[in-house]
Parts: C-alpha cells; sequence; structure tokens
C-alpha cells in the first residue's frame, strides 16, 4: 500500500486515495484504476463508462420543407408608342441601327457602335437590344463571348444593366439573355449569388419560361454550384427554386453539396438534411465522420454519435465503424483522443473487445507524435492483456519518441537498453513469432551502426570524416525518388486510344522496389486534364526495367479518342514507394512529372530548361567549392551543397554535359591534392559507371586517408 499512496494525478499532480476498486485524485477528483504490467509494478489509468442509450428510434421524414420566394418581375411586351412614330420618320430603322452597332462592335469601331447606340436611345431609351450593345461597347467588347467572360466576374453593379435590360426585353430577348448568363462560369461564389439574384425573378416569368423549363434550367444552376461549392448561390437556389413538397429533390441536393465541400462546411449541411430527415442513419455516419476530419469538439462528436445510436440496432457495430473511421485517417488529434476513448465505454464488450482496434489507434496516435495518449491506450490493452507483445512494442516507441520504425535508427537512447523492448522481444520470442522477433533485432543493428558511423566521425580527423559525410550524404540519396517512367513505344499513331497502354519502368535506384503505385494524368494543348488513372507495380528491381500494359477505364478511352498522341501533354505522379528492405515513402498526391510534352519539338522551352539546368548545378557546385575540410561548419556547408546537387539530380543524369563538368570539377580537386572533395565526387559518378570514375575514387580514397597526407 505504501507503493499506491504515492501515486499522483496525471492531470494535476494531486495525490490518489483509494476508495474502494478506484483510486480518486483529492485535488481535482478525477477518478482512476490501479493495473499492473507482467513485472507487478503499478500503473494507473482512467476508467472506461459505460454509457446506456435508447436506441433504435424510428423517425419519420418531414412532408415538406421551408422556401423562399421570388417576386416575379413583368416583363415589357409592347413597343413604344412615340419610338414608333420616330422610327417611322427616320432614315435608319431600329433593326438596321442594331445590325450596325454589331458590326461596328465586331471591327471594334467603338466610337462609331457608340453614335449609333446614342442615335437609337434619344428616341428609345430602354431598348434592350441597344442597352446590351452598350454594356459590350463601354467595355471595348467585340462580341457576346467576351462580355460573358467578363461577366464572370458579375458585380452589383452589373445586375442593375441587366435589370434595365431585361424589364424592357421581349420574352424571346429576355430568355436569350437569361441563358447566356445562366451558361457562363463564373468566378466566385458571390458573382453567381450576384447574376442569380438578378435574372431569376426574370426567368420565373411565365411569358419568359413554362414551370417545366424553369425547373430544368435552375436544376442545372443547382448542379453547378454543387460542382463549384459555392454555398450562398447553392442555399439561394434551394430556397427559391424548390417547391415545399420537393423533399426527396431536397435532400439529394443537400447531401450533394454537403459531400463536395471541405468537412467543416459540410457538417453545417448534413445537419440541415437531419432537420428533415432525422432517422437518416447514413446522413448521421457521414457527419461524425466529418466531425473527425475537421477535429471538432468532443462534446460535440458525443451528441452527434449518441444521435447516431438513436435510430441504431446494433451500438456494438456504430461504435466499430467510427473506430475504423478514426483510424483510417492515418492522423489524431487530442481532442479526437479524447472522444475516442469516451467512445469505447459504448460498446457492450469494451476493452476486451475492441484490442485491435486500440492497437491501431495508438499506432495513429504515435504517427501524430501524442506521445502521453499513446501511452494511455496501450496501458489499457495491458490492463487486461499483460502479455501483450505489441502494446509493450508500442510503448518502447513512446520512450524513444519515434513515430514509427523508421525514426529509430536517429534516436539517442538505445532501443535494446529499453525494458519495453526486452519484454516485447521475450513475448514474440515465446509465442514463436521468428519473423517478428528478427525485425526487431534489426531496428537495434541499424541504430546501431548510425551511431557507429558518427564515433567514426569525431574520432578519424578532418579529412576522413569529410570522406564519411560524403559516404552518408549519398547513402541519403540511395532512396532517391528515382524511377523512369516511360512508354515502350517510342511513337504511338495517332488512333493510339485503346484500353490498353504500353509502358516502361525503371529503378535508377540503388535498393530494389517491392510495390511502386501512382497516377498518370492526360492533358489538352491549352492545360486543360482531361483524365486520370492510377496504376500499380510490385518487384522492380534496381537498375532493371519493366514493361507494363497500363489498362485504362471506358470513360478515359473515350475522353482520349479525339486526341492524337502528339497532342497531349502526359505527367506521372507517384504516390508510394516500398523498398525490399521494408523502407517506404508515401508522397500523399505526389509531385506531377511530365513525361511527355503537347509537342514534341519545343525548342525555346527546352533550351530555357537547359539554362535553368545549367544555372542550378553552377550554384550547387559553387556551394561544394566553398566547402572548407577544416572549417567548424564544414558538416552544414557539405550538407547544404549536397542537398542542391540533390535537387536536380535525375535531370543532372540525362546531360552528358553536365556530367562531363562534374568529372573534370572531381579531378581539378584531385590535380590541386584537394582528394577529400575529388573523392565524393568521382563516387557518386562511379555508381553510373562514368569513365574511369572507380578506379580515381579509390586512389583519392587513398591518398586522403594516407600518413603522408596528414
Amino acid at each position: 500500500m505504501s507503493k499506491i499512496k504515492k501515486l499522483e494525478c496525471s492531470g494535476c499532480g494531486g495525490t490518489l486515495r483509494e476508495d474502494g476498486k478506484f483510486y480518486i485524485c483529492e485535488n481535482c477528483g478525477t477518478k482512476y484504476m490501479l493495473g499492473r504490467d507482467d513485472a507487478g509494478n503499478p500503473f494507473t489509468y482512467c476508467p472506461i463508462e459505460k454509457k446506456e442509450i435508447q436506441s433504435g428510434q424510428m423517425v419519420a421524414k418531414a412532408a415538406t420543407i421551408e422556401t423562399d420566394t421570388i417576386t416575379v418581375k413583368e416583363i415589357k411586351l409592347s413597343d413604344n408608342i412615340d419610338s414608333d412614330i420616330h422610327r417611322e420618320s427616320s432614315n435608319i430603322d431600329t433593326e438596321q441601327n442594331l445590325q450596325l452597332i454589331s458590326r461596328f462592335l465586331g471591327a471594334k469601331e467603338w466610337e462609331a457602335a457608340q453614335v449609333q447606340i446614342n442615335q437609337v436611345l434619344l428616341s428609345d431609351h430602354n431598348n434592350a437590344q441597344v442597352r446590351w450593345f452598350e454594356m459590350m461597347c463601354s467595355r471595348h467588347l467585340s462580341n457576346e463571348g467576351e462580355l460573358l467572360r467578363a461577366l464572370s466576374a458579375f458585380t452589383v453593379s452589373d445586375g442593375k444593366i441587366i435589370d434595365v435590360i431585361l424589364s424592357n426585353a421581349t420574352p424571346e430577348f429576355a430568355r436569350h439573355i437569361i441563358e447566356l448568363i445562366f451558361s457562363n462560369d463564373y468566378q466566385s461564389d458571390s458573382a453567381l449569388f450576384t447574376a442569380l439574384k438578378a435574372i431569376l425573378p426574370y426567368a420565373k416569368n411565365e411569358a419568359v419560361y413554362s414551370n417545366s423549363k424553369f425547373k430544368s434550367i435552375t436544376n442545372g444552376a443547382i448542379l453547378y454550384a454543387i460542382n463549384k461549392s459555392y454555398e450562398k448561390s447553392f442555399d439561394y437556389l434551394i430556397s427559391t427554386t424548390l417547391e415545399s413538397n420537393e423533399v426527396d429533390t431536397y435532400l439529394s441536393y443537400i447531401e450533394k453539396f454537403a459531400g463536395n465541400c471541405s468537412p467543416i462546411i459540410a457538417q453545417k449541411y448534413y445537419r440541415k438534411f437531419l432537420i428533415t430527415d432525422p432517422g437518416n442513419m447514413r446522413i448521421h455516419s457521414l457527419l461524425l465522420k466529418c466531425d473527425i476530419k475537421s477535429d471538432a469538439t468532443t462534446q460535440q462528436c458525443v451528441i452527434d454519435f449518441e444521435n447516431l445510436l438513436k435510430y441504431s440496432n446494433n451500438a456494438d457495430k456504430e461504435v466499430i465503424d467510427v473506430l475504423n473511421a478514426v483510424n483510417s485517417e492515418n492522423v489524431t488529434t487530442d481532442r479526437i483522443s479524447q472522444f475516442v476513448w469516451k467512445l469505447i465505454g459504448y460498446h457492450s464488450g469494451a476493452p476486451e473487445a475492441l484490442r485491435n482496434q486500440i492497437l491501431l489507434y495508438s499506432r495513429v496516435l504515435l504517427q501524430s507524435a501524442l506521445w502521453n495518449q499513446a501511452r494511455t491506450f496501450l496501458q489499457l490493452i495491458l490492463s487486461f492483456d499483460a502479455q501483450n507483445a505489441d502494446a509493450y512494442w508500442g510503448l518502447c516507441l513512446v520512450r524513444l519518441q519515434a513515430r514509427n520504425e523508421s525514426e529509430i535508427e536517429n534516436k539517442k537512447e538505445n532501443l535494446i537498453d529499453c525494458p519495453e523492448f526486452k519484454k516485447a522481444l521475450a513475448l514474440y520470442q515465446t509465442c514463436g513469432d521468428e519473423t517478428r522477433t528478427a525485425e526487431l533485432m534489426s531496428y537495434t543493428q541499424k541504430q546501431k551502426a548510425k551511431q557507429k558511423s558518427k564515433k567514426v566521425i569525431a574520432y578519424v580527423g578532418a579529412v576522413a570524416v569529410f570522406v564519411v559525410i560524403a559516404f552518408f550524404a549519398f547513402n541519403l540519396m540511395k532512396y532517391k525518388t528515382n524511377v523512369y517512367v516511360g512508354f515502350s513505344k517510342d511513337t504511338l499513331s495517332d488512333n493510339w486510344v485503346s484500353e490498353t497502354i504500353p509502358m516502361e519502368f525503371k529503378n535508377k535506384g540503388f535498393v530494389d522496389i517491392s510495390y511502386f503505385s501512382g497516377v498518370m494524368y492526360f492533358y489538352d494543348e491549352s492545360g486543360k486534364k482531361l483524365s486520370a488513372t492510377k496504376l500499380e507495380l510490385s518487384n522492380l528491381p534496381h537498375g532493371k526495367k519493366q514493361e507494363l500494359d497500363l489498362t485504362l477505364d471506358s470513360d478515359s478511352v473515350q475522353k482520349l479518342s479525339d486526341y492524337s498522341f502528339a497532342s497531349l501533354k502526359i505527367t506521372f505522379a507517384i504516390t508510394l514507394i516500398n523498398y525490399s528492405d521494408y523502407t517506404f515513402k508515401d508522397f500523399g498526391d505526389g509531385k506531377e512529372k511530365t513525361i511527355k510534352s503537347s509537342t514534341e519539338s519545343n525548342k525555346k522551352a527546352q533550351k530555357e530548361k537547359n539554362e535553368k539546368l545549367q544555372k542550378s548545378f553552377d550554384a550547387a557546385m559553387k556551394a561544394y567549392d566553398a566547402v572548407d575540410v577544416n572549417s567548424p561548419t564544414f558538416e552544414t556547408d557539405i550538407v547544404n551543397a549536397v542537398s542542391k546537387l540533390d535537387d536536380i539530380w535525375d535531370d543532372v543524369l540525362k546531360s552528358k554535359a553536365l556530367l562531363k563538368d562534374m568529372y573534370n570539377k572531381a579531378c581539378t580537386y584531385q590535380k590541386n591534392a584537394e582528394y577529400e572533395k575529388a573523392y565524393f565526387l568521382f563516387a557518386l559518378l562511379a555508381k553510373y559507371d562514368y569513365e574511369d570514375s572507380n578506379s580515381k575514387a579509390n586512389d583519392c580514397y587513398s591518398y586522403a586517408s594516407s600518413d603522408y597526407y596528414r
């Protein structure tokens, strides 16, 4: 009991007193339970609270939705009598003037166009077509297409002009303008909203559109707002264009809009959905996922989860589904970890039945560098499974503050000295998991090798240090994303598109690749993205080439069928590489690299690219020249120089001239007895069997290491 009395609250540091099977903080009142690990050492953890909530409720959808009304504005159908009299007495009638204005605008004769516009407006001040032409003329726009591009940034002043035009237009001309504005592409939500406010009151007039036609064009506008995620415009459209009994249509649009928005905005629309249809389980689930993605408060997550349970007949399944959703994010936050802790309590078999999910979540916590939270969940597992090797291994990573196994070798604390490591290793051995045991031992060897290299650097002196650093810098480059992606045929005919494209891949690095994935993008000559296709590849040994027929989906085949191979720009983005030594690189969406330009002979672009590469190469060599072996900052200087070279290395390898320059630079260093500098460049070139770089690297190493040179 003496040990127990010394236990402290992890929150405030207060003393814990025993209260039945619990321990209560005398300061803040937090409740704990006492557990012991396999060695008998005590630790505390917060208990999981069991929650009871009424479930399986059924709620019917609302029969109607709230809508706003549009005040229908009248269309002027009759001509002005005074205008008719004037036209009869004039040599040029209005129709002829309209033709002249259109011709002058097309020829960019702005002054002549304005003269004709003024002539018509003197007698017919509100002529809709002339006012339309006046909008073009005042902005020096020669046709309606140019005007629409200008109206993509639709403003309030634009709306006032359109209002004047439509209020005096015939139904036919009103339809023409309204359809143009509806079909336009808008730069912002505000621009679209302002345009809709200007034209919808006229579009709703039955003299302009029938009810069915009005429905058709406004539904198209709603889908456009959804696609653009224009919130203000979307709200306006669904509140003014839908009838109160169109509940299912309303809900469908709400769900589509939410699915196309950021998680924070989507939450708002899923809540709107649930106001009308509160018992929709699928939407409750989507809302909770948005809570998780947007890092909502713990309280909000709990409320939304309990609302979900109200309509579920299987609380355990819901808990597991949410845990899986949390784990699929691969990153987490402190607030979400608090929610997960509470979430576990809703499962009837918690926490034992959720062992695997909790273990996975502890990994997510580690990856998010939430060390204390990870420790808490791992200790929870040990509270009911004291022999869990995975939990002890997780605690080992917590101790080292390593987010994953690849970070272990860079940690100062020795892995082999960690008691959690020894415990995990013993448990893996006990259960006969030799593969896992070997993996854990390999981490100790990698860490030992890393630490040994650091000791060597400190021991051998300035010259030898430089050589070791050079080796280290080169080792960093061995995992460089150096995969060639191209086509296995030099050219493809204009009718090249089929279900498959012959591809070629080559691992130009120094480590075998066990798995490789990426995305290929197709663009037209204007830069518009036409299609994207994912691909996966297994077993790509270093230095080897592999051919693969990339399969296109039917949609891509159809989209690309109208384009010749020469007209397409094709890029490739690597998303994930798994190496044979269990090292991996996750690039997310990846960085696109052009593997084929849309023009085959763009000499100007190639010249600019070469000039840029030469400039970057010169900067890298200049930084390398500046490195002083005996300088106290030489480590920083060499890493800086190597990183500059590393950034352009893929392009350097493609340039015979730059490789020759590097070789000549190394020869100059050798001639000037700067053997350590020469060594690194020769060693790098030797990996690609460049001329006699291998023998020269060996010579430089011998000189740099010799007693005579020292």
